[in-house]
């Protein structure tokens, strides 16, 4: 079973949480354990929406689902809150048996010991109306009227009458509960983290900060200011200072013919002056420019100088600065667009993604002058889409009612500094943040987990740390445990392909595994690849269930990969997946029922979906 749904999508969680529903259900019913499903479901909801962890408990993770989380959100009857630690107290004993419980998590008879010390002050947590949420408060209050809070006509006819004074409401206990409301629950732990950010040592940082546009603008400005600088009467460079500049530094300010400034006003070179003055290492004295001494070990570490720089970022807003612009709104849009996306982005698609979700306008030319200020800093990288890329565009292009031009033609990337700016941003804003560098001491189900979607770049330096923060046999051990305990065909052979690269322990594993019936017939293709065994060797149920773990892992393009086969060999599969005993037979035979264009086909899917309902 999948037990790991860091940043992972609701859809895969909710899919994966009914079947742990079921089993817990099933397991609980064999044992006569006296259970409530609405709590489970409860529990699971908590940690997808805390750390994704599911079989990770500790002392601090029991304490805040009972004594923060249930009490914020879960409507009780007094006499039902018994149910909750019994119920959370059989669920513990059932990862436990099932070997889901995470290796992090405490011992078994660790956590029932903790459940009965936490066991009063849940009770007490749970009949104090200080602890509700406002959701919480006002379903209790309703409750105790006599209302149903699902009957929205009776709901409403409630809130009326405690406007009206009719209803008494301990106000003391709702402006608690209102300003926590308000300014964010501080005892709720944050969001899961919604991706690992791979970055370079500061070392490395620092050396690409020193090659960014900005940094180099800046240093060679001070150089120029030399032993100062006249301004004009208003505190502004002279112009023609400011056209010795506009070569120097390399901005885009425009001149017309007779060299008087046109109607856009002087801005790439006024962005430097004003940033400059910001971030004091120039200064103004007596309408001479001047350099700050103290400024010699900023400008000497060049790191330190682009964080200052890309700290006041709004001092190049738009429309202050209309030729070296950067909107707020769109800074974090663009590069968080990049960051998650595995591959570089075609303008056309990010612009389109921009204005879905943006809500102020998006043009080419706003993303445009965004994406070069941007570059400017190292954040992104820009470049000509090749032919074929063009190509592969080019339908899209049509459906956006798009044309080939230069803008259209780029390609946008996110550049290391770039993916650090997101991490600074996430990290601003209260989210949890995770670097691949932290995930080496991490289980190795949460390792597959957390860069199974990831750039293979990402993927590889993850995997190469993990890999060197522990022995082979380590390795080993706990990628054949994640094998066999997993049910995401993804996750499973992930481990197997690491597992294919741990030498002869590796094989040793996949060949111990061979008699699993989940992972046995995965581990059996990984065997056939490396050359173990033979593959007429393979069993027709290991042949059935390695073409099911191919199908399920291209969820998209499922109906696809199966028509490439002839359609007698469709039909052959069809009749022998029911059988097969995969996890996930049942997805790939709805998609060839409803996506396969061949009826004969997809009739015979729809055939083996009933045989394979009849299982027991």
């Amino acid at each position: 079973m999948r037990m790991v749904f860091t940043g992972a999508d609701p859809e895969e969680f909710a899919e994966v949480a009914q079947r742990v529903l079921a089993e817990f259900e099933a397991w609980s019913e064999t044992r006569e354990r006296t259970v409530h499903l609405f709590v489970v479901d409860a529990v699971l909801n908590q940690r997808f929406e805390t750390d994704g962890l599911l079989g990770r408990w500790t002392a601090p993770a029991l304490r805040s689902l009972l004594l923060t989380w249930f009490p914020r959100r879960v409507t009780l009857a007094e006499a039902e809150h018994v149910t909750v630690m019994e119920t959370v107290e059989a669920f513990l004993d059932f990862l436990d048996d099932s070997d889901l419980l995470d290796e992090r998590s405490e011992p078994i008879g660790t956590l029932r010991e903790i459940l009965r010390e936490l066991s009063p002050d849940f009770f007490a947590a749970m009949r104090q109306p200080e602890n509700y949420g406002m959701a919480k408060f006002w379903a209790t209050k309703m409750l105790e009227s006599g209302v149903d809070p699902e009957d929205q006509d009776a709901a409403s006819a409630f809130i009326d009458e405690v406007r009206g004074g009719r209803i008494a409401v301990d106000d003391a206990v709702l402006a608690v509960i209102a300003e926590r409301h308000q300014e964010g629950d501080p005892d709720l732990p944050p969001q899961a983290p919604s991706a690992v950010f791979d970055l370079p040592s500061e070392e490395e940082q620092r050396e690409l900060a020193a090659d960014t546009k900005i940094s180099t603008q800046l240093r060679d400005f001070v150089d120029w200011i030399g032993e100062g600088r006249a301004l004009t009467t208003k505190g502004n460079l002279k112009l023609a200072d400011a056209r010795e500049l506009i070569t120097l530094l390399g901005t885009r300010d425009v001149f017309d013919r007779d060299h008087t400034r046109t109607s856009e006003r002087l801005m790439g070179v006024s962005g430097i002056f004003e940033l400059a003055k910001t971030i004091r290492i120039a200064r103004v004295a007596k309408g001479r420019l001047l350099k700050v001494k103290s400024a010699a070990k900023l400008l000497a570490d060049p790191l330190k100088l682009w964080e200052a720089a890309f700290d006041r970022m709004d001092l190049l807003e738009a429309p202050l600065y209309s030729l070296y612009p950067v909107e707020d709104d769109m800074v974090f849009p663009i590069l968080a667009g990049l960051f998650t996306s595995p591959i570089p982005l075609p303008a056309p698609i990010l612009l389109t993604m921009l204005q879905e979700t943006s809500l102020n306008p998006v043009t080419d030319f706003s993303l445009d002058r965004e994406a070069q200020l941007l570059a400017d800093f190292g954040l992104l990288e820009l470049r000509e889409a090749t032919g074929e890329e063009l190509l592969d565009l080019e339908e899209f292009m049509l459906e956006e009612s798009l044309s080939v031009n230069n803008f259209t033609r780029q390609i946008f990337a996110l550049l290391p500094l770039g993916q650090r700016a997101v991490r600074d941003l996430f990290a601003e804003s209260g989210a949890a943040v995770t670097t691949v560098g932290q995930l080496v001491d991490e289980t190795a189900e949460v390792l597959v987990a957390r860069l199974a979607e990831m750039a293979q770049e990402t993927f590889d330096k993850g995997v190469a740390g993990w890999l060197a923060a522990r022995s082979v046999t380590q390795a080993c051990a706990e990628l054949r445990a994640l094998a066999a305990r997993t049910d995401d065909s993804g996750h499973r052979m992930v481990a197997l392909r690491l597992l294919s690269n741990c030498g002869e322990e590796g094989i040793a594993a996949m060949l111990d595994l061979r008699n699993h019936s989940m992972a046995g017939p995965s581990a059996a293709g990984w065997l056939v690849s490396a050359g173990v065994l033979a593959g007429d060797e393979l069993s027709r149920r290991e042949v059935v269930f390695g073409m099911l773990d191919a199908l399920a892992a291209v969820p998209d393009e499922t109906v696809a990969e199966f028509a490439l086969q002839s359609r007698e060999a469709q039909l052959e599969l069809l009749e022998e997946i029911p059988s097969a005993g995969h996890p996930r037979a049942a997805k790939v035979l709805e998609s060839i029922a409803t996506g396969h264009e061949d009826q004969v086909v997809a009739t015979a899917a729809r055939n083996a979906l009933v045989r394979l309902s009849t299982r027991p």
